[in-house]
């Protein structure tokens, strides 16, 4: 029997019959399961990637035993590369996907049956806390929560949580209530929800150490089976450590990119953890608008309904009565329910805080109960009776009516507002390109607004789980269509999935069809790809220039001028032009200066560069110049002639100026501002019709003439080329050459603004001299510059070289001898430098840097300060190679 909340922790004064409790279990869960699996293909409408993602592995495990990676039968599901799924939603979606095949509906249904377990499970937990008038208040509340139909109808593994949980606590309840055995069941269903969702984590071992605490007199009362408890819940759990331990910095990655917790500031961190635990229990959050994340939440409704809030405060009251210890866990439980998203940035978030829904609802139905027993203390006879039953159905009907409106908003007004958030259009763009497939030599998915749009391939398609394992190809080249180097329509025939801002990229593309989202907005255009934009693509940069006071958008703070490859000075440092890998039609600055100013404390923001290129024209033209991006502002030059009075602001809309071109080559150079929006730019030419311009190309280089070779004649002086590093863009420790491992630095052409620079010893004299050191090139074929004192010096070949090379260029040569180490790439090298470039006593400052091959071709040198003595060097054994 059920004991009564009178005594500990049961019924009123008058609880409903079993055969009452039967009929209303029953009819509370045909209920929850009805609006759980109504429409749910539908509503929401399309499909997030996360809950493509869990479908697919359920799939995948399915045939071929073998998650999304590769990895047979994980314990974790490692997605997307970006974090681990938790085991139970995905092996529990096998048995669903095996009986009714990959299908939105199969993957939610899962959720579905989940999230009615998880009525069944608080329905259960909230008749040993409160009797069976509780219990079915309790069922009922959640049945119809908001917050959790929500969740059980989308396919995220969350759901899973809750049953464990409340199974867990009612467990732990029963047990030490006189029943010990249930302990064991208790330990396992807590430890259990450790593969639910990773929240659960923190959250669990804090609340079951509370109930420790709360009960500690009665588990050492329960002796042996409180042990196996513990025993049960240390075996169960095990696993999850083991797991966390041998994949620490995969496990914890998701958690380090989130979270707001800074070590180095723990006092600010404190707090803003705090304020965001607060903000879990404001009222905008739980009764006016919920999760700001519309994906999370319907707009206009709370994670709760208004009719629950009197009712929850009265319960709170429960909980702070005397004797009642299951009252103190129930706020222990609503006081660390925000702590594991606390830590963590978007907030207050109804996903990561999910396990809060069923508290509430317990709380609710404490105060129903509390209710009813009241208004019938003494019986049913009488006013007290009617006020009872006139009181219970007023509430019914309050939460029905609000029920009401939240269903009509979700079933009418959340489809077209959150398909976007749901990433609808994947299944109908596929269902026009799949038919196409044969007739054309590419299928294009754009990543413009999209998350992980390879798992919809895979998805929709069912793809055999073996094919996709031997290459990780979905069938569909998935790129910003920006990133023009990887397709080309004038060799190949492309069929593309664009979205609209997609569209501008091209001058022809012939339409084959529209995917519109529930609002009738076009989400998706398929059309074939037949001709695309010119577009200036490969730079040089120069920067970055502090902007701070915005001067440079009044007055020529910074002097323009010819673009050469010498450096430029700024106070102490020295800048220099380095060419950006033109793998998309933006000119990404921000990531391009990013990694050399962050590490400083600065963020690129009010900051200006330079970007110049040569037009080569076979004919004089008149053109139109295009700049577009996010707001800045923009000067340009056309062999040193402004093509504006004063800096344009783009953003808004873009800057056009006309370039009258001679027939050969023209210097066009940029200057660049940025705010506090994303820095970058895209430069767009047309002809005069609007349509590409014929017989135009760009390339990044300086337009200057080369200087013409000359003898640096023999050495008067040898000393050592290396004695210090002093900006690299790797390190490789004990990586090995021809002399064996030792530490080495290096550039790679694909590095936002890389080089290696390092100084050599001092000079003793102001003579010609030479310098040696030791360095290891790529196999990858390329082209490096090589800088001395900041003056550009020579440019030179990289690669696999079996014999020495030499390169020489107005006063400077440089020499390579390969030394075989299996392949040839690394070897001693010797600069000549002439009399006029050196001062005594001091030491060169040399700077390697890549500029064109391969991106991977790369420049190491080596921490050899020894390579005179190695080699034998001296001024006579060079005193022959003066060519």
């Amino acid at each position: 029997m059920v004991p009564a909340v009178g005594e500990e922790g049961g019924a009123a004064t008058a609880d409903v019959s079993r055969r009452t409790f039967r009929f209303g279990c029953a009819a509370i869960l045909l209920f929850a399961a009805l609006i759980r699996v109504w429409g749910l293909d539908q509503v929401p409408a399309g499909l997030f990637c996360d809950e493509a993602g869990n479908g697919y592995n359920a799939f995948s495990l399915l045939e071929s035993g073998r998650d999304e990676e590769g990895s047979r039968f994980p314990l974790y599901i490692w997605s997307f590369g970006v974090s681990y799924k938790n085991p139970v939603f995905i092996y529990s979606a096998i048995p669903v996907v095996a009986a009714l095949g990959l299908s939105e509906f199969s993957i939610r249904l899962t959720a579905a049956l989940w999230g009615i377990l998880g009525v069944a499970s608080i329905l259960w937990l909230g008749s040993i806390l409160f009797g069976r008038r509780g219990g079915l208040w309790s069922g009922f509340t959640l049945a119809i929560c908001p917050w959790h139909v929500h969740f059980s109808r989308v396919a995220f593994e969350l759901i899973a949580l809750l049953p464990f949980f409340a199974g867990g606590f009612a467990c732990f309840l029963l047990g030490v209530r006189g029943r010990p055995r249930w302990l064991i069941a208790a330990g396992v269903l807590f430890a259990g929800s450790l593969y639910a969702y990773a929240p659960a984590k923190l959250f669990v071992p804090l609340f079951v150490a509370g109930a420790v605490v709360l009960y500690l007199r009665r588990l050492i009362a329960a002796g042996r089976w409180a042990w196996a408890g513990l025993g049960a819940a240390v075996l169960t759990g095990l696993p999850v450590v083991i797991f966390d331990l041998m994949h620490r910095q995969r496990s914890g990655q998701y958690f380090s990119e989130t979270t707001i917790f800074d070590p180095s500031r723990p006092v600010e961190s404190i707090a803003a953890v705090a304020a965001n635990w607060a903000s879990f229990f404001t009222p905008d959050f739980l009764f006016f608008s919920g999760d700001p994340l519309i994906r999370h939440s319907v707009p206009g409704v709370g994670q709760l309904y208004f009719a629950m809030a009197p009712l929850i405060l009265i319960g709170m009251v429960w909980t702070l009565r005397r004797r009642r210890p299951e009252g103190k866990l129930l706020l222990w439980w609503l006081l660390l329910y925000p702590i594991a998203p606390s830590l963590m940035n978007e907030v207050p978030s109804a996903s990561r805080g999910f396990i809060g829904a069923g508290v509430y609802c317990l709380l609710a139905a404490a105060g129903a109960t509390a209710l009813s027993g009241t208004l019938l203390a003494g019986g049913r006879r009488g006013v007290r009776g009617w006020l009872h039953d006139i009181s219970i159905c007023a509430v019914v009907a309050l939460l029905l009516v609000e029920a009401g409106r939240y269903g009509y908003r979700y079933a009418t007004v959340y489809p077209a507002a959150a398909a976007a958030a749901f990433q609808y259009g994947y299944k109908q763009a596929l269902a026009l390109m799949e038919p196409e497939r044969g007739n054309y030599d590419t299928l294009l998915m754009t990543t413009t607004d999209g998350n992980q749009a390879q798992i919809f391939a895979l998805f929709y398609n069912q793809y055999d789980p073996d094919k996709w394992l031997e290459a990780f190809d979905p069938g569909y080249l998935i790129i910003d269509p920006a990133e023009f180097d990887r397709y080309d329509p004038e060799k190949e025939r492309v069929l593309a999935a664009l979205r609209d801002s997609d569209l501008a990229l091209f001058d022809e593309v012939e339409v084959r069809g529209h995917v519109t989202d529930p609002s009738g907005r076009t989400v998706f255009t398929i059309a074939e790809i037949e001709k695309r934009g010119f577009y200036l693509r490969d730079w040089l940069l120069l920067g970055t220039f502090d902007n701070a006071t915005g001067a440079a958008l009044r007055t020529d703070v910074y002097p323009h001028f010819v673009p050469t490859l010498d450096a430029y000075r700024v106070g102490d440092e020295l800048k220099y032009w380095r060419r950006i890998l033109p793998f998309f039609v933006r000119v990404e600055l921000h990531n391009f200066y990013r990694s050399a100013i962050e590490p400083s404390g600065r963020d690129p923001v009010w900051v200006c560069a330079y970007a110049t290129t040569e037009l080569v024209a076979d004919h004089a033209m008149e053109v139109g110049l295009e700049i577009d991006g996010p707001t800045q502002w923009v000067q340009g030059w056309l062999d040193g002639q402004a093509l504006a009075p004063r800096m344009t602001q783009i953003g808004q809309r873009r800057a056009e100026w006309v370039l009258r071109l001679d027939r050969g080559r023209n210097q066009l150079l940029l200057e660049t501002c940025r705010g506090q929006a994303d820095w970058s730019f895209t430069a767009r030419v047309r002809g005069a019709d609007g349509r590409p311009p014929v017989g135009l190309t760009s390339r990044a280089r300086i337009g200057v003439e080369p200087l013409p070779a000359t003898s640096s004649g023999a050495p008067r002086q040898l000393v050592d080329g290396f004695a210090k590093i002093t900006a690299f863009s790797h390190v490789q420790e004990g990586d090995g050459d021809y002399r064996g491992p030792s530490v080495g630095w290096v550039e790679y052409l694909y590095d936002p603004d890389g080089a290696v620079e390092w100084e050599t010893a001092p000079l003793p004299e102001a003579v010609a001299t030479a310098v040696a050191f030791t360095a290891v090139l790529s196999p990858v074929p390329g082209t490096a510059q090589l800088w001395v004192d900041g003056r550009f010096a020579l440019a030179f070949d990289t690669g696999r070289f079996t014999s020495p090379r030499q390169w020489s260029r107005d006063g400077y040569r440089l020499r390579y001898f390969p030394r075989e180490s299996g392949d040839y790439r690394s070897g001693y090298w010797v600069l000549w430098v002439s009399a006029e470039h050196v001062r005594a006593g001091v030491a060169l400052r040399l700077r390697v840097s890549h500029i064109d091959g391969g991106r991977d071709a790369s420049f190491m040198l080596k921490g050899r300060a020894d390579t005179v003595e190695y080699e034998r060097l001296t001024r006579s054994s060079l005193a022959d190679d003066t060519g």
